[in-house]
């Protein structure tokens, strides 16, 4: 996933939004994707070096938990459907679990 910066800071604070409104904790969240802290991190800060799967996969799960737990989620204006499209025809993408299941969300 090539952003350019301002790309990635934008969605890095959509993502941290989503979290906030996910009422997950970051240990929830690690052990729902079996993300390592690490692996939170640089995908919640969009790292040069993070997988880009994992990046769409916590996107996916922090949009749905925040509806789960009664909130709208925040929009995302870069990893947006379209952009899942072209990501598609890249990377072999997989369905995010639902929160606290380790069932991926229908």
């Amino acid at each position: 996933m090539t952003l350019k910066p301002a790309e990635r800071q934008v969605t890095s604070e959509e993502l941290a939004k989503n979290l906030s409104l996910s009422g997950r904790s970051r240990e929830q969240v690690c052990e729902d994707l079996e993300f390592s802290d690490e692996a939170l991190d640089a995908a919640l800060e969009l790292r040069e070096l993070v997988d880009p799967v994992d990046v769409w996969v916590l996107r996916d799960y922090l949009e749905q938990t925040a509806r789960d737990a009664g909130a709208e989620p925040a929009a995302y204006t870069v990893l947006t459907e379209e952009a899942r499209t072209e990501a598609y025809r890249w990377f072999e993408l997989r369905q995010a679990p639902r929160a606290g299941s380790g069932v991926t969300a229908d």
